[in-house]
């Protein structure tokens, strides 16, 4: 069995350079990252695998991506009646399916949703929020820009349209 040459036996292992999503994106960014590891080499090289850890964190993973992505075309509406209760679950979902595209039509919105559902537990005393899911950002547009005509249906007073948002977009927009 063949020995391996001394040099390879001496050499210490370079701790590894993070990638960060940020440094790939821009140049100045991948500059700033080489500078800072430079000094970590140097002055506290036990630093690099918590920068590596902290690049991670940051990262956005491709599920958010994609989450954001779709929250971008997606309405909800607040206030749009629900079927009567005892009604089986499919023609639930066809009664709230029937009611958006009624908006639509109203709006004189032509785009057929990709999605149409109800958030949350079946309840007596509130209707439930549904949300709309668009193949495009353009009938998202025009919606929450037409939203506002729902007012001067009588059908549709008390019916709400805003744009889709994580908790902490809800909460910072309360404020």
């Amino acid at each position: 069995m063949a020995a391996l040459p001394q040099s390879n036996l001496a050499k210490k292992r370079k701790p590894s350079t993070p990638e960060s999503p940020v440094a790939s994106a821009k140049p100045e960014g991948e500059q700033l990252l080489g500078k800072l590891i430079a000094i970590l080499r140097d002055k506290a090289p036990e630093a690099i695998p918590i920068l590596n850890d902290l690049l991670n964190v940051l990262r956005p993973s491709p599920k958010d991506i994609v989450e954001q992505e779709k929250r971008s075309r997606s309405i909800v509406i607040a206030g749009l009646e629900e079927a009567a209760s005892g009604t089986p679950a499919f023609e639930r979902q066809l009664h709230t399916e029937g009611a958006v595209q009624d908006i639509l039509n109203v709006l004189e919105v032509e785009s057929r949703p990709v999605e149409i559902y109800r958030m949350g537990k079946p309840g007596d005393n509130n209707f439930r929020l549904v949300k709309v899911v668009f193949s495009s950002q353009r009938p998202f547009f025009e919606v929450l820009k037409k939203a506002r005509n729902l007012r001067q249906i009588d059908r549709f007073r008390n019916v709400y349209v805003r744009r889709s948002m994580t908790k902490a977009e809800r909460v910072k927009e309360s404020m």
